[in-house]
């Protein structure tokens, strides 16, 4: 007649489990060994911790203890059980449509949290001051360390957008051998990365020994121990988005488009505001003066170039052909003339090319496509007030690269220190030893004060705006200054503007004044882009 079942999870903290929702109950050695690693947070944890709680939108949080043993949390996919201790921080998403779990390993799940009371406990400990419900507060900060996974865990992304480390559970995996009736089969612990081919969409796999193999088309899924959960998961691959020996901290971004309103982990809010655009010191071209008052309104963008993985998707959906495919040219993006990684960013794209990805993405999202294309020849029109993806203006691609807007020369400050440039950006300079002497994949150099990567150096990034080169002295007589100057507004402009330099260029392209600029139809080796879109209001 019992209803639910005491138990004690590996804590030592009491779990009443309710056995009409308990399906079985398993002795399962891996779960065993993942307790039993150094990563694991083990029994210095007390019941009622002190968190960081806000509710609603205060912006002034306080410091509480709260009592929660497991959060349940119920995927698109499942529910997940995620003990306390292993949790970094819950958060609603941007549209509060869903909670998002952060664990200490910085693994993301997102979905519904269970219903529930959360108890807020007394300074001693002993009584309830107050209980609210799972969806009542806006955000639930633990004071954790981040823990690093053990050397063995690979990092696993969905095409939902959750990501987390785990393990493959069965000792092989089915591959196509062209050379053997019924394929072969190839350890998984020798496997160290998983994604799709950028072309035909087959699952390639890379092994530790550098093999590259396809994935035997009949496994429709495959078997995880995933870390933060401990539990046995299995995924369709259809579901699943990549499999990386890299943390995840160092994802490449996602080929997936979030949902209608969600912000993307591979996008940065970035407030308004007003700043100096242009050059403010030192030496540099004349069409980087005089420097301007702008004012910028608050935008979401890309904290990295649009990547070969992410347009390849594009082009697998739609079929597109670029400009320079189309023109008969014998390099484009996927033959630059050099070789290049799936995270690296696409290059050979015009800047049509760029404003038709920006379309394909904001109608994947169920956003209000930016740019309208003629059905003839002739400019293509912006529609700005949509809140679909777009290029950055000029001034919105400066106020971000200088941080908000700060008086700085290059993204990440004032140095200019030729042997520490090297390890800031991938740029042309006089290091025999130049570890990339082409693209480099995105996130290999450090991002600037906001998150953005790739700000100076390895591709030069398209812009909204046409190119003028008495850009700022339009300003100064109060004509339209975001973009700086309209299309229309001066007679004759035939190029587009291009910001932050690239691999083939020399440091002093690399500073946040520098302008260049390119045909619209037109595209090269260094050239590439990132997308922007308008900030949800509040």
């Amino acid at each position: 007649n019992e209803t639910t079942l005491a138990t004690r999870d590996r804590f030592g903290n009491a779990v009443d489990l309710p056995l009409k929702k308990t399906e079985k109950l398993v002795t399962q050695r891996p779960l065993t060994q993942v307790a039993e690693t150094n990563t694991t947070p083990r029994n210095n944890w007390q019941r009622h911790e002190t968190v960081q709680l806000r509710m609603g939108h205060d912006d002034d949080p306080r410091t509480t203890v709260i009592d929660v043993t497991v959060w349940v949390l119920e995927t698109e996919k499942q529910k997940l059980y995620i003990p306390s201790p292993w949790v970094k921080r819950v958060f609603r998403d941007s549209e509060n449509r869903r909670k998002i779990i952060e664990t200490v390993w910085g693994e993301r799940f997102a979905g519904t949290i269970g219903p529930g009371l959360l108890r807020e406990w007394s300074d001693d400990g002993r009584e309830a001051i107050r209980s609210f419900s799972t969806t009542a507060f806006d955000q639930i900060t633990y004071s954790r360390k981040p823990v690093k996974p053990s050397s063995d865990m690979l990092t696993w992304r969905l095409l939902t957008g959750d990501v987390f480390y785990g393990r493959f559970i069965a000792p092989d995996l089915s591959v196509e051998d062209p050379t053997r009736r019924g394929g072969d089969l190839i350890e998984t612990s020798k496997v160290i990365h998983v994604t799709p081919h950028e072309e035909t969409g087959d699952w390639m796999l890379q092994t530790s020994a550098g093999e590259r193999l396809t994935l035997d088309s009949r496994e429709r899924s495959v078997d995880v121990l995933q870390l933060g959960t401990g539990l046995r998961m299995t995924l369709p691959w259809d579901h699943i988005e990549s499999i990386r020996s890299i943390p995840i901290a160092a994802l490449p971004p996602s080929i997936g488009v979030p949902p209608e309103g969600d912000i993307s982990p591979d996008a940065i809010t970035i407030a308004g505001g007003e700043f100096r655009m242009g050059r403010l010191r030192g030496n540099g071209m004349p069409d980087e003066v005089p420097p301007a008052t702008i004012r910028v309104a608050s935008f979401i963008m890309d904290s990295t170039p649009v990547t070969r993985a992410q347009f390849a998707e594009f082009v697998r959906d739609t079929g597109y052909q670029t400009d320079a495919e189309k023109s008969g040219a014998k390099h484009f993006w996927k033959n630059p003339g050099f070789p290049q990684r799936s995270a690296e960013p696409v290059v050979f794209v015009s800047w049509s090319d760029a404003a038709r990805f920006c379309n394909w993405r904001s109608r994947q999202a169920g956003l209000e496509p930016v740019y309208e294309f003629p059905r003839r020849h002739g400019n293509i029109l912006t529609h700005r007030h949509r809140n679909g993806f777009r290029l950055p203006t000029e001034a919105e691609w400066e106020y971000a690269a200088r941080a908000g807007g700060q008086d700085i020369i290059y993204p990440w400050g004032d140095q200019n220190n030729p042997a520490k440039l090297v390890e800031l950006a991938n740029f042309l300079h006089s290091t025999t030893d130049t570890k990339w002497p082409w693209t480099s994949p995105v996130k290999e150099y450090p991002p600037n004060s906001l998150g953005l990567y790739d700000m100076a150096g390895n591709v030069w990034e398209w812009c909204e705006d046409w190119y003028f080169d008495q850009a700022y002295h339009a300003v100064f007589r109060m004509e339209p200054f975001n973009p700086l100057v309209l299309g229309d507004s001066v007679p004759d402009l035939t190029h587009r503007v291009m910001r932050g330099g690239s691999f083939n260029n020399a440091a002093d392209m690399l500073r946040c004044a520098s302008r260049g600029h390119g045909l619209p139809r037109r595209s090269a080796n260094r050239v590439g882009f990132r997308t922007v879109r308008h900030a949800p209001t509040q």
